[in-house]
């Protein structure tokens, strides 16, 4: 007999056996609660419905926070300027310039050390060698300024690091100069007030690394490719590393403290890649030894938790992502594709407990597709197709909003290669274009409308424009350069401004302008973007009414408009240096002349951030991310200042789970008509990854819970969906290999009696066993369940079987139960079901 016949009856013979178990265990499970087996029922036919995501009707014009007509607007602006122009007729003027005399260096280094303290220092490099520079300091604001180069003996300032703050601490400055034989170093701790000085063994020739603890910094020596550690602030150091290509301070709470990680140059001999290769390590304690963790690293990064490596494969070939959630033990390749050297991998957001990245598109398109990741960073789903990235270049308008929680900005190629502005609330989850301001015309209404920012790409293609704008102490608050059309124009933009997070633009300004955001956003300050400035312009009630004064009658060169780091100050400076002599000056605008008082407790009003995001529910308005949060903001018509102590008062509650709190899982993607999350045709049906070694299958319900949602599924008819993992036993990688052994006629025939044997002994002792279980289930009525968690091979089927028939409930607010008046059966079931689901599978979210 053949083989193939032996295999195919005895794989006849075991299909029986098994389906007379399972007729027997079919039968004792009905004697379980019937509740069991009618919830998995309902379950399986339970569909999932459209999610809802309402915007402002363009259409309509958005009213007011304060409700005021369009003539109430206009009299709050007149009433506004009129105590404006008052206040300046009562002596009380605004401005105050300085003029740097006798100062022509080219390059001005600039921090703020301080409320009101600026250390300015003044440059001129010749390539390798500071012909000259002067330090001085100003403690009002930059009205005036003392020249202090005594205190750091009179040395040349390096122009390239020179000047640098203490990321955690703004009173700590560090200066760095050129003596011999490489770099000296002052700080100050007190804002500029005293100094100490360290002469360094090495060049420091770029940044320094801050930690959270002050007194540690790191520092690469780029000439000499050594990385350098202190744990005093800056006045002894010491080498613990050479051939150093790049590093990054642990933030990772799996990592013992101060913990280091590196790149380390090596050598990899390999035709099919030239770049750079290095070999990952990291090192803590003493930092006499480091630990090796991954080699043929192309770059690797580090934020929070998570840890990402992009390395080569074997042959060298071609590039693939991994990440680390523990400290680099343990590495799992993400679930991308792996790409050739003439693509990339980036990075562009780790903040907000989740992985957005970009993956260049094969050939020289300009663009890719952004990705977000799991919880985990380590399965990832489509997220923005044909995100603007050019390959030639090292960057992208992707930004952060970072005034409210989950907004995001890009650019996307369209098919006709112009570029357009989406914006995302939800991190990723869907992206849309940017609705425009009712009031400003469209050239081309058939084409579509909508905002279109200029971003950095703008920039680079000569449009002089300010990026977006903005800070976390404005909330809502973004400023932005932009056109109301179907793309991207390169006619002179104008200014547009939003206070809700991006949800509904007004013009600002018109023509391009610079700004800035100061006192937590109850100021905005602009001045025209032309060569010669003369006015400033601002606002007191987020960009609705502008002012205008002059400041000046001089020709001055301008070089920025600056404010204090994190907008806190009611002051602004305009930088620049006059035309006839080439002798810097400044000018500050101190506002606090004209705006006299602070506000009071009666001058906040509550503000429901995303409450344009949804209909008008107490449900699901305001909610993102499973939080709804209310802020106290100022009145818009105050004329009032928050105070450079100012703290936003914020209260945030837990929304119930929504369709908008999921996004696609792995291998789905979302309908753009009816917004579900429907299987790619790319993908199988089932999906395996491997995860710390070992295989893993992934069963999803198309949904997987967006990281960092803090939604609750307590209410019953809250959505759920989980996405379950089931670990194959496997070792990844390996593979199964068949032996094909000839046998004999006679071989053949013992074998298949032995089978028939063992068959019916297990099928005797199967019946007897079972025969004794439906006695006692009758006496006891015991609950049972079934664990997805079993290792065997032979239980792998039936596994996947059990997990995509017998689901978790999904249910939503807008299905047909409640709709029927089912709710309160819907709710007792659900319980119910809880009850008994004391299953320990791992569910991934």
């Amino acid at each position: 007999m053949a083989p193939s016949s032996v295999l195919q009856r005895t794989g006849w013979i075991i299909t029986w056996s098994l389906m007379a178990f399972f007729v027997l265990l079919v039968a004792a499970t009905e004697l379980n609660d019937d509740v069991s087996s009618s919830l998995v029922a309902r379950l399986e036919k339970r569909e999932l419905v459209e999610g809802s995501h309402f915007w402002p009707e363009p259409s309509k014009r958005r009213k007011r926070d304060t409700s005021a007509t369009t003539s109430e607007e206009i009299a709050i602006c007149k009433k506004q300027g009129e105590t404006f122009l008052t206040d300046l007729k009562n002596g009380q003027g605004i401005d105050k310039e300085y003029v740097f005399q006798n100062e022509t260096n080219h390059s001005i280094l600039l921090t703020w050390a301080g409320n009101g303290i600026i250390l300015v220092g003044t440059t001129t490099e010749i390539p390798g060698y500071a012909h000259s520079s002067n330090l001085y300091i100003s403690t009002d604001y930059g009205k005036t300024f003392q020249k202090i180069n005594k205190v750091i003996e009179d040395h040349m300032i390096k122009k390239g690091n020179g000047l640098q703050r203490h990321r955690f601490n703004k009173k700590k400055v560090y200066i760095v100069t050129y003596c011999r034989p490489h770099s000296c170093f002052f700080l100050t701790n007190d804002g500029g007030h005293h100094f100490s000085k360290s002469v360094l063994d090495f060049d420091l020739d770029s940044a320094l690394t801050f930690h959270q603890k002050e007194e540690y910094i790191l520092t690469l020596s780029q000439k000499e490719k050594t990385l350098h550690v202190t744990q005093d602030g800056g006045m002894s150091w010491k080498k613990i590393g050479s051939r150093i290509y790049s590093y990054y301070w642990s933030t990772s709470d799996k990592d013992p403290p101060y913990t280091i990680y590196a790149a380390f140059e090596t050598t990899f001999a390999n035709t099919n890649y030239r770049g750079g290769v290095y070999t990952l390590k990291k090192t803590s304690g003493t930092y006499e030894t480091w630990t090796f963790l991954l080699e043929k690293v192309v770059s690797f990064g580090i934020q929070g938790n998570f840890m990402y490596a992009s390395t080569l494969t074997k042959d060298g070939s071609e590039r693939k992502m991994q990440i680390s959630s523990d400290g680099g033990k343990t590495w799992n390749e993400a679930q991308l594709e792996t790409i050739t050297h003439d693509r990339f991998f980036s990075i562009l957001d780790m903040s907000e407990g989740l992985v957005f990245m970009h993956v260049d598109d094969p050939g020289d398109t300009g663009h890719g597709t952004l990705y977000t990741s799991g919880q985990d960073g380590i399965i990832y789903s489509e997220s923005l197709k044909r995100h603007l990235y050019p390959s030639y270049v090292d960057f992208t308008d992707f930004y952060k909003v970072e005034s409210i929680r989950g907004v995001y900005l890009a650019s996307k190629i369209q098919q006709d290669q112009s570029i357009s502005t989406v914006i995302t609330f939800d991190r990723g989850g869907i992206w849309q274009e940017i609705q425009p301001p009712v009031d400003v015309p469209c050239k081309e209404p058939s084409k579509g409308c909508f905002l279109q920012v200029h971003n950095v790409y703008s920039r680079r293609r000569g449009i002089y424009v300010d990026v977006p704008l903005s800070v976390p102490s404005a909330v809502g608050l973004i400023l932005v350069h932009g056109h109301v059309a179907n793309a991207l124009q390169i006619t002179p933009p104008d200014v547009f401004v939003t206070s809700d997070g991006g949800y509904t633009w007004r013009k600002a300004l018109s023509g391009p302008h610079h700004y800035q955001i100061a006192d937590s956003g109850g100021l905005l300050a602009a001045i025209p973007a032309v060569k010669n400035p003369k006015i400033i312009k601002f606002s007191t009630d987020e960009g609705r009414c502008w002012h205008e004064y002059k400041f000046t009658d001089d020709n001055i060169t301008y070089t920025g408009l600056l404010t204090e780091p994190g907008s806190h100050s009611m002051s602004v400076s305009i930088w620049g240096y006059r035309d006839e002599d080439r002798s810097w000056k400044v000018y500050v605008i101190d506002f606090r002349n004209v705006i006299t008082e602070q506000c009071d407790q009666s001058q906040y009003k509550p503000w429901l951030a995303h409450s344009a995001r949804w209909k008008n529910t107490e449900d699901t308005k305001g909610c993102l991310l499973g939080t709804k949060t209310i802020f106290y903001r100022l009145a818009i018509d105050s004329w009032c200042y928050n105070g450079y102590n100012h703290k936003n008062k914020e209260i945030s509650t837990t929304c119930k789970c929504t369709r908008a709190d999921y996004e696609c899982d792995y291998g789905y993607e979302i309908d753009s008509v009816t917004n579900r999350c429907q299987k790619s045709s790319k993908k199988s049906k089932e999906i395996d990854i491997c995860i710390r070694g070992h295989e893993e299958k992934i069963i999803s319900e198309g949904y997987r819970k967006i990281p960092g949602d803090n939604c609750s599924n307590d209410d019953p008819t809250s959505f759920h969906a989980d996405t379950k993992r089931i670990n194959l036993g496997k070792i990844c990688h390996s593979r199964i290999v068949v032996f094909n052994m000839p046998i004999s006629q006679k071989t053949a025939n013992q074998i298949i009696g032995v089978i028939l044997v063992l068959v019916v002994i297990l099928v005797i002792i199967m019946s007897t066993f079972l025969v004794h279980k439906l006695c006692l289930l009758r006496r006891h009525k015991v609950v049972y369940r079934y664990s997805l968690l079993s290792q065997t091979e032979e239980d792998i089927d039936s596994q996947l079987e059990s997990a995509l028939n017998i689901q978790k409930p999904v249910y939503d607010e807008c299905s047909d139960d409640e709709s029927l008046g089912y709710a309160n059966l819907a709710k007792k079931k659900m319980n119910r079901y809880r009850k008994f689901d004391d299953s320990d599978d791992d569910m991934l979210e």
